[in-house]
């Protein structure tokens, strides 16, 4: 039973590197982004509290799996019976780049998104990009 969860900031390539994991261990990938995102054509609608963490305990209950994502506190379940957590730290230039790249991807119809591309969206990944993490240990 393998269970493994992949930790980064957005653009440190947590579901390129899930995708794969996932596809060379035949085991579910999930998103922590789509247990608090109800996605609709529309736009997305944040999930209530409970209907969040009652998918995510859902997916983590399952035998095997590689979960990621950025979201803390509510994720905690799935880090204390993960069989193996990896911290992917990439530095702040290169994410930025890979932002950028993705979403010119997505608004090609190049890369598969769960949620529709928007110049919002785009630029809440460049201010989540940058907050530095060291002030909160």
């Amino acid at each position: 039973m393998m269970k493994i969860y992949i930790v980064g900031s957005v653009g440190s390539g947590k579901t390129t590197l899930a995708r794969k994991v996932a596809a060379e261990l035949q085991v579910p990938h999930f998103e922590t982004d789509n247990f608090v995102w109800n996605h609709q054509p529309t736009g997305d609608v944040r999930n209530e509290m409970d209907v969040r963490n009652e998918l995510f305990s859902d997916a983590v209950q399952q035998s095997k799996w590689v979960i990621e994502g950025v979201h803390i506190d509510w994720t905690d379940e799935a880090l204390l019976v993960a069989n193996q957590i990896i911290f992917l730290d990439i530095p702040v230039n290169k994410r930025t780049w890979r932002i950028i790249r993705r979403y010119i991807r997505q608004l090609l119809k190049i890369e598969k998104v769960n949620y529709k591309p928007t110049l919002t969206i785009f630029w809440k990944m460049f201010r989540w990009n940058r907050i530095d993490t060291s002030k909160n240990k």
